[in-house]
């Protein structure tokens, strides 16, 4: 077992790489009584075009199959994990994003046997005709109660407006018209894809033994037999300029809201790290609540509340979202515009927000749930803990930032507003 330094933080993790190809992440701290576990797959909405390394076409599956798959990993023949779960007074939930689908546990009681149970119901799905033709129409539902929640559409189809090609613009739990489509086989066939070791991690973070737990997993692993498959995702060909440049839709709400989106390809080979702070550092100095831009819309009544400012990447591609409420909403939209022409680079606010970086990586330590989420994090977007995050913090400069900024795209942009047709 490799023991990894954070480096600059007097902070370990230990690591190993189980024979079958399960990676195991491990972070023992004495600052809490409880235990955080998080089993995960490098499987999300984004996969559903793959083939395998002997095969020449590419295989296709309806939108939304990985989250349709982490609802039925919770069922067994005899009780969903949840009620397992709940008997020890442990947490349970599950999440499927767009590039990682993730169980996780928390609790303080019957650490042997919860962990025993999450990696075993992961690794054993309980799919039949009947339950998978039962589950569309609770996924359905899901659906449909997103569709009325106005907050979830300004980012929803602000991102398919923006994006062309990249199954990024979709959403996450597909449509209702590709929940219908799903089968037990094509269930199966992604679960035996991406849910082997090979594709998977065991991270846990808490009031944990080493040794003890690296034992219960190895001798879990040594029971079961898995076939690694190894597998090749098809690549998309995105342009520059957005799907969708403009919308309104029509909602009950009882304030107007806007988004609007920008889209700018990466030209630079800087650290994959500096290019996601960078970019949002742009947009948070100059829309955030305390900018001089969101003083001055507050100040003449073009919004109610502070702006939300929401951040996607893909591939060499950063999307950002700018959202509000207001009364005047083409107005807003064309101020919002307007202060790409003018927007702020100061090297005070470079400074404070390097230093801000810093002493938040500090205090996520502190906290070993946070700990977990960093990890994880870390591992889907970057390929490895970041136990150098402090070092690369430290390499932030104001020069690069700038030499960056001047090779952003700001004028491919995508506006949404959603309205009551009741409201002028």
């Amino acid at each position: 077992m490799k023991k990894i330094e954070f480096k600059k933080l007097n902070e370990f993790i230990y690591h190993e790489k189980l024979d079958n190809g399960l990676n195991v992440y491990l972070y023992p701290t004495s600052k809490t009584n409880t235990y955080h576990v998080s089993f995960f797959t490098k499987y999300g909405s984004i996969y559903n075009d793959f083939k395998y390394k002997y095969e020449l076409k590419y295989k296709n599956y309806p939108l939304g199959i990985a989250h349709f798959l982490e609802h039925k990993l919770f069922e067994s023949e005899k009780e969903s994990a949840m009620e397992y779960f709940s008997k020890s007074g442990t947490k349970s939930n599950a999440f499927t994003s767009y590039n990682v689908t993730n169980y996780l546990i928390e609790g303080q009681e019957e650490y042997n046997d919860n962990l025993n149970y999450l990696i075993d119901f992961v690794q054993k799905p309980h799919l039949t005709y009947e339950n998978v033709e039962k589950e569309k129409g609770i996924i359905e539902q899901e659906i449909y109660m997103y569709l009325d929640d106005p907050y979830y559409r300004l980012h929803e189809v602000n991102r398919f407006n923006l994006v062309n090609n990249h199954p990024i613009k979709y959403d996450i739990a597909g449509t209702v018209e590709d929940i219908k489509k799903i089968t037990k086989e094509m269930l199966e066939d992604c679960y035996y894809t991406f849910y082997s070791p090979n594709n998977m991690y065991l991270l846990i973070t808490g009031n944990i033994d080493v040794e003890d737990t690296i034992k219960i997993i190895k001798d879990n692993q040594n029971n079961k037999k898995f076939e690694n498959k190894e597998y090749e995702l098809k690549k998309y060909i995105e342009d520059e300029k957005v799907f969708k440049e403009y919308e309104t839709i029509n909602m009950n709400v009882s304030t107007p809201m806007i988004s609007y989106g920008i889209k700018s390809r990466l030209k630079t080979n800087l650290n994959k790290i500096k290019q996601s702070i960078y970019f949002q550092l742009i947009f948070l100095e100059n829309f955030d609540m305390i900018s001089d831009f969101y003083y001055a819309c507050l100040k003449n009544k073009k919004v109610l509340s502070p702006f939300g400012l929401m951040f996607t990447d893909f591939d060499d591609y950063y999307l950002a979202y700018i959202m509000a409420e207001t009364t005047v909403p083409e107005v807003l939209l064309t101020d919002i515009k307007d202060k790409f022409n003018s927007l702020k680079l100061s090297k005070e606010y470079f400074n404070r927000f390097k230093k801000k970086l810093i002493s938040n990586i500090i205090y996520y330590f502190e906290d070993h749930n946070d700990v977990n989420d960093y990890i994880l994090g870390s591992i889907i977007d970057y390929g490895y803990p970041c136990e150098d995050i402090i070092d690369i913090y430290n390499e932030l400069d104001y020069e690069e930032f700038v030499e960056f900024y001047n090779t952003l795209q700001f004028d491919n942009s995508s506006s949404l507003v959603i309205k009551n047709d009741r409201q002028k």
